[in-house]
């Protein structure tokens, strides 16, 4: 019994050793371009590592999002799931809808306002009624799968707005939003939807998509729907461009890797 509890201390000594060397070994790494830029010998400047400074939540102006698809060069299998779990698909482009495309008419009563999605082509059409004036607008996104709602993002007189009803996956059609108030809209504004505040917009965007925001301000023409890769682990332009330079260490100190995430936190 003496023998074998001194065989199993001596290997947790020897495994506690190894883990104190990975771990000098990858702060060293990630030391390397800590204190601002450095060049590598292939001449590509890598900025303090994303493992030290990124927040999924607060995406700072200037950074690079190289989309999943370069990701896949070297990690296909991991991108391509992703895009299938809850997380990848927290978000729809209208046009590839999967709820909005098997739905193509759907309606809601509330008091004297009638509401309908309607799906016209590639497009679908959130509207509102009050028997005597209507608002009609396209939906601009898709939030959510259906599960716990899926709700819809409407821009209207420059201003965003979350529709005041969702789709259902367990009622097979709509209700109203989770939050929301549940009475007779007092106007037909009222409605449509609720208001966004800027901040609330880019919130919306940050939980929802990759990419879509620079700093605090949209830029929609650079959105991919769902957390995708770089939405967690961070731009991905530095990590692409050390690992075809052939500079793995700074390549790894570039990139939010889980081992990264444990050392710094």
């Amino acid at each position: 019994m003496t023998t074998k509890h001194h065989g199993g201390a001596k290997g947790r000594v020897s495994r506690l050793v190894s883990a104190l060397l990975l771990v000098a070994a990858s702060l060293f790494t990630l030391s390397l371009s800590s204190t601002g830029s450095t060049t590598g010998t292939v001449g590509v400047s890598v900025q303090q590592p994303f493992a030290q400074r990124w927040n999924p939540t607060r995406v700072p102006t200037g950074v690079n999002f190289v989309g999943d698809q370069a990701c896949a060069e070297c990690h296909q299998s991991k991108a391509t799931s992703q895009r299938q779990t809850s997380m990848g698909m927290a978000m729809e482009l209208v046009e590839d809808s999967v709820i909005l495309s098997a739905n193509p008419t759907l309606t809601f009563q509330k008091g004297n306002y009638s509401f309908s999605i309607t799906r016209k082509g590639k497009q679908s059409f959130y509207t509102v009624t009050d028997g005597k004036e209507t608002i009609s607008l396209p939906i601009q996104f898709a939030f959510g799968q259906g599960k716990a709602g899926q709700t819809y993002g409407l821009q209207y007189e420059g201003a965003y707005y979350e529709s005041l009803v969702s789709y259902y996956d367990e009622l097979k059609g709509l209700d109203f939003t989770i939050g929301a108030p549940r009475g007779v809209p007092t106007s037909l504004l009222g409605a449509l939807g609720r208001r966004l505040s800027k901040s609330e917009t880019l919130n919306c965007f940050r939980c929802h998509s990759t990419g879509g925001i620079n700093g605090d301000q949209l830029q929609l023409e650079k959105l991919a729907p769902g957390i995708r890769c770089e939405a967690c682990h961070g731009p991905g332009a530095d990590h692409v461009a050390m690992m075809k330079a052939g500079q793995r260490e700074l390549g790894l100190a570039s990139i939010l890797t889980l081992a990264a995430w444990i050392l710094l936190t």
